[in-house]
């Protein structure tokens, strides 16, 4: 079973982090069929969300505040066998923040596969190579549907590219 996660930052103009605002995960079986979704606001450490991310996400500060704050969040997703055997795959930068932030609060280890990298080795690209989740959806002729910069929706894209990367068993072309 694998979980991706995508995950909404609250971040200042300048790009630094300052807390996960909303988490959107996508079950898949190991024939890479959805199983189950869950998508979550987040509130902050910092309490606000920054006129930044509302930009960028779509979402109402008034609904951050009413939002659990992470680990009631991943504690209720621990019950809900979320994180239980699964493997855990998140594009990019969502990887290291569920390297920092999340697998503390999760009381068993799992792996984490960081789809960016993955897909730019079977591109033939340098590891360390940064493919936007919207590039690697072209390339990959993969159409996105819903909302950019929202987890779920970006779960549900990276679910998508994850899914042609094992269907594939071969690289996309580049161009």
């Amino acid at each position: 079973m694998y979980n991706i996660i995508d995950l909404e930052l609250n971040s200042w103009p300048s790009k630094r982090a300052i807390g996960i605002v909303e988490i959107g995960i996508v079950e898949m079986n190991t024939d890479f069929e959805l199983t189950r979704t869950v998508s979550k606001l987040v509130r902050p450490d910092v309490g606000y969300l920054t006129e930044a991310t509302a930009t960028l996400t779509g979402i109402a500060p008034e609904d951050i505040l009413s939002a659990d704050k992470l680990d009631i969040i991943i504690a209720r997703l621990i019950k809900e066998s979320f994180f239980n055997k699964r493997v855990v795959v998140a594009w990019g930068t969502d990887y290291d923040t569920i390297q920092r932030d999340v697998h503390s609060l999760v009381l068993h280890p799992f792996d984490v596969i960081n789809a960016q990298v993955l897909y730019s080795i079977r591109t033939n690209r340098s590891p360390t190579t940064r493919i936007s989740l919207s590039q690697a959806s072209t390339e990959c002729g993969i159409p996105f549907v819903g909302n950019k910069h929202r987890a779920l929706d970006d779960a549900i894209q990276t679910a998508k590219i994850f899914k042609y990367m094992m269907d594939q068993r071969v690289e996309p072309e580049n161009e």
